[in-house]
C-alpha cells in the first residue's frame, strides 16, 4: 500500500461523511480492505455524502459524467485536485509527444451541452473549441476556416467525432492537415481503421490514446511504446472481476475510493523500459453513427444534449435510449422520473420541439414510455444510441 493512499484513506475518513461512517480497523495501513465498493448509483443518491466537509460545493468546480453507466452524476474537484492530477498526464505529453500546456490546441468539445447559445467555434486562451454536436457539411467550412486562422499544433477529441471531421473536411476538398504534430484521443474505442484514417489525413501527427472517466481524470496513457501506462502517481487500480476498482489518489474534495469502473480491462505489469503498469482495454464505450437521408453520417451526441436540456433545472428523464431501426426512424425510449400523464405529455412535447430544429428533423420520430433501459451485454454500460444499419460497416470500412 502506497503512501499517497494511506494519506488519502486517513483524510477520507476524517472528513468524508460517507467514510467516516463506515466501521473497520483502526490502522489506516488496513483501512482500505473494509472500504466498500463504491458505483455511480451509490453515490448519486447522496452524492453530498462524498464531499469532503473541508470544502463547500459552490467552491468547487463541477461535472457532469457521461451517464453511459446510467444515470449521470455530477463530480466536484477542487482547483488543487486538478492540478495535481494533472501533473504526471502533461508531464508523459511533453516527454513522449513535445506538447505541452500552453501549445495551442484544437477541441472537438460536447461538454456544457444543455447551454443552448454555445458557439459553434470560439476561442479561449490557447484552446480552438469546435462543437463536435454541430459538426456537418455546413459547419465543417467553418472549422476548417477557423483551424487555418488559429493554426493549433495538437488535437483533442473522442474518436468517432475527429472521425466525421475528417469525413467531412474530405467532402469539402480538404485533404491532408500536416500542420498538426499531435492527437489524443479519449472517450471511446479507438478502432484500427480510424487510426489509420487520422494517419493519412494527419500525415505528420503522432497519435496517443488515453483511457479515464471523466469522474477521475485520465487512468492510461499511450507512450510511444504503444502501451496504455497507468499514471500511478494519480491512481491505485485493482481487478474487480471482469471490471476494475479505480482509488483517485488526488481526489480530496470528492474523494473516489473502491470506485467501480464498469470496462471490461486487463491489468498488468509492463516489460517494456517505461516499467510500472499497463493496461489493455477488452471492452468500452462505442459510438454509432446516425444516417441521414442523404447517406451523409452525423453523431448521436446532440440526443445528449435533448435530454439536458430537458432536465434543466429540474431533472425529469432518469435514462433514455435511441435506436435508428431503419434509414427513416429513430425510435427514442425514455425513464421518467414521474410517470403521470402530465409529465409524459410535456416530455414527449419537449422533445418534439427540440426534434423538429435538429438536422434529424428528416427522420421519423417514435417516443414510448418505458419502466427500464437494460445495460448493453457486451460492454456494461447503458449504450444511450444503437444504429441497426450502419454501426459494423462504420467501424470496419
Amino acid at each position: 500500500m502506497n503512501k499517497k493512499l494511506d494519506e488519502l484513506l486517513k483524510y477520507s475518513r476524517k472528513y468524508v461523511p460517507f467514510y467516516s461512517r463506515i466501521k473497520g480497523h483502526e490502522s489506516v495501513h488496513k483501512a482500505y480492505e473494509f472500504m466498500p465498493v463504491v458505483s455511480k448509483e451509490i453515490m448519486a443518491r447522496k452524492p453530498e455524502t462524498f464531499i469532503s466537509t473541508q470544502y463547500e460545493a459552490r467552491s468547487l468546480e463541477n461535472y457532469l459524467t457521461s451517464g453511459s453507466s446510467g444515470r449521470p452524476l455530477t463530480i466536484y474537484k477542487s482547483k488543487r485536485d486538478v492540478y495535481k492530477s494533472s501533473r504526471q498526464l502533461w508531464f508523459w505529453r511533453k516527454n513522449e509527444y513535445g506538447v505541452s500546456l500552453h501549445d495551442k490546441m484544437c477541441s472537438l468539445y460536447i461538454r456544457s451541452l444543455a447551454r443552448p447559445l454555445m458557439p459553434t467555434t470560439f476561442v479561449d486562451g490557447n484552446i480552438l473549441y469546435l462543437s463536435a454536436i454541430k459538426m456537418d457539411s455546413n459547419t465543417i467550412i467553418e472549422y476548417l476556416s477557423a483551424m487555418k486562422n488559429f493554426m493549433p499544433l495538437w488535437i483533442y477529441s473522442n474518436p468517432s467525432s475527429l472521425y466525421l471531421f475528417v469525413k467531412y473536411a474530405l467532402d469539402a476538398g480538404c485533404y491532408t492537415m500536416p500542420n498538426i504534430k499531435y492527437i489524443e484521443l479519449s472517450g471511446e474505442l479507438l478502432y484500427d481503421n480510424y487510426r489509420e484514417c487520422f494517419s493519412k489525413f494527419f500525415s505528420n501527427a503522432k497519435i496517443a490514446n488515453l483511457y479515464g472517466v471523466r469522474e477521475i481524470n485520465a487512468i492510461a496513457f499511450e507512450l510511444s511504446c504503444g502501451h496504455l501506462h497507468v499514471l500511478d502517481d494519480n491512481f491505485y487500480l485493482e481487478h474487480y472481476g471482469d471490471n476494475i476498482l479505480v482509488t483517485g489518489l488526488n481526489n480530496y474534495a470528492m474523494p473516489f475510493i473502491k470506485y467501480i469502473v464498469e470496462d471490461n480491462v486487463k491489468i498488468e505489469d509492463s516489460s517494456c523500459a517505461n516499467g510500472g503498469q499497463i493496461i489493455s482495454i477488452l471492452n468500452s464505450r462505442e459510438t454509432d453513427f446516425v444516417l441521414l437521408e442523404n447517406s451523409k453520417l452525423a453523431s448521436p451526441t446532440l440526443f445528449h444534449v435533448w435530454i439536458e436540456k430537458i432536465n434543466t433545472p429540474l431533472t425529469k428523464v432518469i435514462q433514455y435510449q435511441v435506436r435508428q431501426t431503419d434509414r427513416n426512424t429513430l425510435c427514442f425510449s425514455i425513464v421518467l422520473k414521474r410517470k403521470t400523464k402530465e409529465n409524459i405529455i410535456l416530455i414527449k412535447q419537449e422533445l418534439v420541439n427540440l426534434y423538429v430544429q435538429s438536422i434529424f428533423n428528416n427522420l421519423n420520430l417514435d417516443i414510448e414510455i418505458v419502466d427500464v433501459i437494460h445495460i448493453d451485454k457486451l460492454t456494461g454500460k447503458y449504450k444511450y444510441f444503437y444504429n441497426d444499419i450502419v454501426s459494423i460497416a462504420v467501424r470496419k470500412e
